[in-house]
C-alpha cells in the first residue's frame, strides 16, 4: 500500500467522512445541512470573484468551506462557505499544518450563503460566534430573496439588493462587484 493512500486512509479514520461537511461544536461533529445546487453556484461565485481579486496581490487569500478554529472560551470549529484570511493574520510565508483538520487563525471575512436547509437560530448563533472571535466581516448571502446582509459589527448592518455593490471595505480594500452578480439565473423562489 502506498504511503499517500495509506495517509489519506488514516485521515479519514481520523476526521470521519471526508465527504460531509462538518463543524466542531464543544467536541462534537456536527454535520451541516447539504446546500442546494443553487446556493453551491452562489458560493463558487463569491470564492471565484475573491480568487480572482486577490491573485498577485499581497492582501490575503479566499478559502473555500475551510474549518476554522475561532478563538472563543467555548470550543467551536466553525466553516463559513466561503472566506478571507489576511496575510497579517496568516503570513503568506507561514507553512501550513500537515496535521489537524481546522485552520488556527480567524478569518478577516466570513461569508455564509443561505439555502433550504439553513435555520435562522443557527445562523445567528454563527453571526454573533464569528463577530465575537474577531472575524471584521460577514456577509449573509440570501439566495431566494437575492440579498446580501453585510454585519460590519454586531450593530452596523446593512441589507444589499441585486441593484447594490457588494464591496470588501477596510478587510479587503478595492474589492467591489454588483450583487447581481453573484446570483446566476435560474428559478427564483423554490
Amino acid at each position: 500500500m502506498s504511503a499517500t493512500l495509506l495517509e489519506s486512509r488514516n485521515q479519514h479514520d481520523l476526521l470521519g467522512d471526508p465527504m460531509g461537511r462538518c463543524e466542531i461544536i464543544d467536541g462534537v461533529e456536527v454535520e451541516l445541512p447539504p446546500m442546494s445546487v443553487y446556493s453551491s453556484e452562489v458560493g463558487n461565485r463569491v470564492f471565484q470573484k475573491l480568487s480572482v481579486f486577490l491573485e498577485g496581490s499581497e492582501l490575503g487569500q479566499a478559502q473555500h468551506e475551510v474549518l476554522f478554529r475561532l478563538a472563543l472560551p467555548k470550543d467551536r470549529n466553525r466553516i463559513p462557505d466561503v472566506a478571507f484570511t489576511s496575510y497579517k493574520r496568516w503570513p503568506q510565508d507561514r507553512p501550513f499544518p500537515f496535521g489537524g483538520n481546522a485552520r488556527d487563525v480567524v478569518p478577516d471575512l466570513a461569508v455564509e450563503v443561505v439555502g433550504p436547509g439553513d435555520y435562522c437560530d443557527e445562523l445567528i448563533e454563527k453571526i454573533q460566534e464569528y463577530l465575537e472571535a474577531g472575524v471584521r466581516l460577514i456577509w449573509i448571502v440570501y439566495c431566494k430573496v437575492r440579498q446580501v446582509h453585510v454585519y460590519d459589527s454586531s450593530s452596523l448592518i446593512r441589507k444589499l439588493v441585486s441593484s447594490d455593490y457588494l464591496d470588501g471595505g477596510d478587510v479587503i480594500p478595492g474589492f467591489r462587484i454588483p450583487v447581481s452578480s453573484i446570483f446566476p439565473p435560474g428559478a427564483t423562489g423554490n
